[in-house]
């Protein structure tokens, strides 16, 4: 018998939402990673749970719900790990830049893409190794 280990589950419920994503079809996609979100969740996954919450505000951005798509992206920084997850949180920040108004949160997103910048150029293109 063949056991399924729980991060194979979040994971591939995480990559199903992707492509439903990409398919167009947002509704499907934001539920399957709901449920990859519970699954990271549940299984202490810090930086998939970040990097899952990333995608999620990344469709509510796509969707035009930009602080929705705000608080997501607030949140997985908060989650993203200080090590081992610099490119995830470079990702996040460029994201979360995106949601900023623009003149007024100017400064806030030249912070954000001058630290996101700094740390892809620091980490070097590992793309492979990126969780999102």
């Amino acid at each position: 018998m063949l056991l399924i280990d729980d991060p194979d589950v979040a994971r591939s419920l995480n990559n199903l939402a992707i492509t439903y994503l990409y398919m167009g079809d947002q509704g499907s996609a934001l539920t399957t990673f709901t449920e990859a979100l519970a699954e990271f969740r549940r299984i202490g996954d810090r930086l998939t749970e970040a990097a899952t919450l990333n995608n999620i505000g990344d469709l509510r951005l796509r969707a035009g719900a930009k602080e929705s798509a705000r608080a997501d992206f607030a949140e997985a920084l908060t989650l993203c790990p200080a090590q081992g997850g610099e490119l995830t949180r470079a990702v996040i920040r460029v994201n979360l830049a995106a949601t900023l108004r623009i003149p007024e949160e100017l400064s806030t997103a030249l912070e954000l893409y001058h630290s996101s910048l700094a740390a892809f150029r620091q980490v070097g293109d590992r793309r492979d190794n990126l969780l999102l």
